[in-house]
């Protein structure tokens, strides 16, 4: 076990712009205030993302620089929805290219905990949960909190 001086200091909190983006975040600050740990926000892009061709502005795939820039600015504005200007002290942002899952799970490799949502934008709808939390909750060092948004789910609950 390592000593409490080598611990991870940080939670990290998977988004991808989804809806229940927001909700992940909130939760995540709530946890990291209450353990008094960093908040590490971790996005991620890549070229899955584009699904079709007509997606590419003028048929190509968009410059890298600019999908990144697009990305952070989604991130931004997630981050402001859920905080409005009272953003958490020791908040950082990471934008990264490559798959979600496998992303977070080396983010994550010193890192005290991972929250992500139960679904994202991606995938198929009425499965109970995502591909990337899944992965994340398969493979993760550390505990995962998985954030479901009731706003978001699609079980009849009647």
């Amino acid at each position: 076990m390592k000593a409490p001086s080598e611990r991870p200091d940080r939670i990290v909190v998977g988004i991808d712009g989804s809806g229940c983006s927001r909700l992940v975040l909130q939760t995540a600050a709530a946890v990291a205030a209450a353990l008094k740990l960093n908040l590490q926000v971790i996005s991620c892009w890549s070229r899955q993302d584009f699904l079709f061709a007509s997606q590419f502005p003028g048929g190509r795939f968009p410059d890298p620089d600019l999908v990144e820039r697009e990305a952070s600015h989604l991130v931004n504005d997630t981050i402001k929805r859920a905080f409005g200007p009272n953003r958490p002290p020791g908040l950082t942002v990471r934008i990264r290219y490559g798959h979600p899952a496998a992303v977070l799970i080396e983010e994550i490799a010193n890192a005290r905990m991972l929250v992500v949502g139960r679904r994202g934008r991606g995938g198929f709808n009425g499965l109970p949960i995502g591909s990337v939390a899944s992965a994340c909750t398969a493979y993760a060092h550390c505990p995962v909190v998985v954030v479901n948004d009731p706003d978001q789910d699609g079980f009849n609950r009647s």
